[in-house]
């Protein structure tokens, strides 16, 4: 049995998940001590968004609806996947 369980930190029925976070904190904090990194992450996408613009909007459209990409191999209707996967 893990300790956590003997000094009542953990239960059964608690959330094995309440301690983790999605990680934008994380990446925010890299990012702010890697600028070059940042730029080059903000170019390449620009880059990316001038050779391909009509996939560029439709992700744009996507993330600004809370749309997540869905997994390799796609499903659901044609044409309705952003990601192209």
């Amino acid at each position: 049995m893990h300790p956590a369980f003997k000094t009542g930190e953990l239960n059964a029925k608690g959330d094995p998940y309440g301690g983790y976070s999605g990680g934008e904190a994380v990446m925010l904090d890299y990012l702010k001590r890697n600028p070059a990194l940042a730029n080059k992450a903000a170019g390449a996408a620009v880059a990316f968004a001038k050779s391909h613009p009509e996939q560029a909007m439709a992700m744009a459209g996507a993330v600004s609806t809370g749309a997540t990409a869905p997994a390799a191999g796609g499903g659901g209707a044609a044409g309705a996947n952003p990601w192209g996967a």
